[in-house]
């Protein structure tokens, strides 16, 4: 049995924590899949401080929905935001998603005259890894309350796991984290410009096709993203060879260059990954996950690259997403005793950051530990716990103030 080793508290009362507060809280509301069908599943669990949704769609429908309600304030701008993971994802040839918020009066009724405001989705497998969603819409004069519908799927089968629903006031654009890195109207080019070297794309610009006649020493299709620094992103898209020539040595391979905002080259070294084509008449999934330097804030990413290769590439379903852990963060009614105790409620209403990695590796921590936020008016509450199965060998020799704490077993917080 693991056994809590200690709970250090950390208040921080240099943050000025300001935003709007909102009615809405996910731990509680109600969420409901739609249509009624045994084919459609949802479970809801809350532990820890946070709230799991598992939406289950066996096989595409012509329909499926799953929606939320929460009160508004009336002319104010709001965003609904949630992170979600996507598996076992299946698309008919009529698939769309979409999330969308509908409007309501005080009794519940649709607002006559006012659209529903629509956000579309682009989805595909995660991986495991949760991507955020959000949209920002305006809420009409006379609304008092929205039916948020986090997705709004047709012809689509897969797992959706959803948490960190959330619906509140916000500024006049979607917080950069939220924003792709990709559009779909993005410009696309070849590199070197010659009639070897083909580029077509559809009319919804979803699929673009990349053809290069000959395995000649360099041949590339390239497009540019916006980035933010810092942020992680995550890369998917699709490739079916029509065609594949092959040489000796040849290679395929994915490549961002970074830029500053003039599109010039901001000094960050380049990124490069390898592309393992699929055969003539397969097609292969690709997800590459990236986190944008310190000066980046655009980048001209190569998505296919050949040296040594050739043929007939159909590139689909392009999306550059952030890729988010976050959780929600709870305000306290009242200043919080720090006594190492985490029996103010509210602690459950925060949500846990549980996934924690080996410095210096991606390799998540064996051995959990677990971390709370909260904040009031002045301060900014952190709550760690950590476990451990053999209390034996934990090193606690630094007791004195300012002792270098770091050499022993500790919990370290950088601002």
């Amino acid at each position: 049995m693991k056994k809590a080793l200690f709970v250090p508290m950390l208040v921080l009362a240099a943050f000025a924590l300001q935003g709007a507060e909102s009615s809405y809280n996910y731990l509680k509301a109600f969420f409901n899949p739609y249509p009624k069908d045994p084919g459609i599943r949802m479970t809801s669990k809350v532990a820890g401080g946070s709230r799991v949704l598992n939406l289950t769609i066996d096989s595409p429908k012509p329909m499926t929905s799953l929606y939320t309600y929460a009160p508004v304030a009336a002319g104010k701008k709001m965003t609904l935001t949630y992170l979600y993971k996507l598996s076992d994802y299946k698309a008919g040839k009529k698939a769309w998603a979409r999330m969308q918020i509908n409007f309501q009066d005080a009794n519940g009724k649709a607002l006559k005259g006012t659209k529903p405001h629509v956000h579309k989705l682009t989805l595909k497998n995660t991986n495991g890894k949760y991507v955020k969603a959000g949209t920002l819409f305006t809420v009409p004069a006379n609304a008092a309350k929205v039916q948020a519908v986090l997705l709004y799927l047709a012809d689509i089968a897969g797992k959706f796991e959803i948490t960190n629903v959330n619906i509140m006031p916000a500024s006049d654009k979607l917080p950069d984290e939220l924003k792709s890195a990709y559009e779909t109207k993005a410009y696309w080019a070849t590199w070197p410009r010659n009639n070897a070297i083909k580029l077509t794309r559809s009319a919804d610009r979803k699929t673009t096709t990349f053809s290069a006649a000959s395995p000649g020493d360099n041949a590339a299709v390239y497009t540019y993203l916006t980035l933010q620094k810092f942020v992680t992103y995550s890369i998917n898209f699709s490739i079916t060879s029509e065609e594949l020539i092959q040489t000796p040595g040849g290679r395929a391979s994915l490549s961002l260059d970074f830029q500053n905002k003039a599109g010039k080259p901001s000094g960050d070294a380049a990124m490069q990954w390898k592309i393992d084509l699929p055969l003539k008449g397969q097609t292969k999934d690709y997800t590459f996950e990236f986190t944008a330097p310190a000066n980046a804030e655009a980048a001209r990413m190569h998505i296919l690259r050949l040296k040594g290769m050739g043929g007939k590439f159909i590139i689909r379903d392009l999306s550059v997403e952030p890729v988010v852990d976050a959780v929600q963060v709870a305000k306290a009614a009242t200043p919080i005793k720090l006594d190492g105790k985490l029996d103010e409620s509210v602690w459950s209403e925060s949500g846990m950051i549980s996934r924690f990695y080996n410095f210096g590796t991606d390799q998540v921590q064996e051995v959990a530990s677990e971390m709370f936020m909260a904040y009031d008016d002045k301060n900014l509450y952190l709550a760690v716990r950590c476990f451990e199965h053999d209390m034996d060998k934990i090193s606690a020799k630094e007791t004195k103030l300012d002792s270098p704490v770091w050499c022993d077993d500790s919990v370290e917080l950088f601002i």
